[in-house]
């Protein structure tokens, strides 16, 4: 794989060594990851990561308009914020038991979790991330401030707000999984 993709692989291991799982299982655990929920993300060019990436683009720009206008004005890369969440499913940067809390939505749901996952954190911390950013560089700003402001504001917050992560990710489930909402975003039984 590529650097990233083994640092990222190394966190995912990490998971469920803290909770004590035998080794055997954390094999099954990992292969589970990389094979069903994040498949293609670990490998050298990283292409099931970069496509996932881009539906999030996609998916940023119709559910959450705002906040894709304002990644538009900062030029700031989708895949800058994106990063931790999809390639280490936010082991890397959570605390263990929130991290825990979200695989658990994840191994229930699938890999469409992990999406409606960064959706639910994008709605709940970008805004006081960049504002965050934008203050610190008082007005002259790069994207990777505001992706480092991004890890921060969720690292600092997400224990607390665990509870509305998780219903929040439910709540983008089927707009991700594409499945038709009775008075959805475009009328009922629309879909994506």
């Amino acid at each position: 794989g590529s650097p990233s993709g083994c640092t990222g692989m190394s966190f995912l291991a990490a998971v469920p060594l803290l909770l004590g799982f035998p080794e055997k299982s954390v094999l099954a655990v990992l292969c589970y990851i990389t094979e069903e929920i994040c498949p293609g993300y670990h490998g050298p060019c990283l292409e099931g990561y970069f496509r996932d990436v881009l539906i999030l683009g996609a998916l940023v720009s119709y559910l959450l308009p705002e906040i894709h206008q304002q990644l538009d004005e900062l030029r700031m890369p989708l895949h800058l914020l994106a990063t931790d969440h999809l390639l280490t499913m936010s082991a890397r940067t959570w605390p263990l038991l929130a991290a825990v809390r979200l695989w658990d939505v994840i191994f229930i749901e699938g890999s469409a979790a992990l999406l409606a996952s960064f959706l639910a954190l994008m709605g709940m911390y970008f805004n006081q991330a960049a504002e965050l950013a934008i203050r610190d560089g008082r007005g002259h700003i790069q994207p990777a401030d505001i992706a480092c402001r991004f890890r921060e504001v969720m690292r600092d917050r997400v224990s607390l707000d665990i509870d509305e992560v998780v219903h929040e990710t439910r709540r983008y489930l089927p707009l991700v999984r594409g499945s038709p909402l009775p008075g959805g975003p475009r009328g009922a039984g629309d879909f994506l």
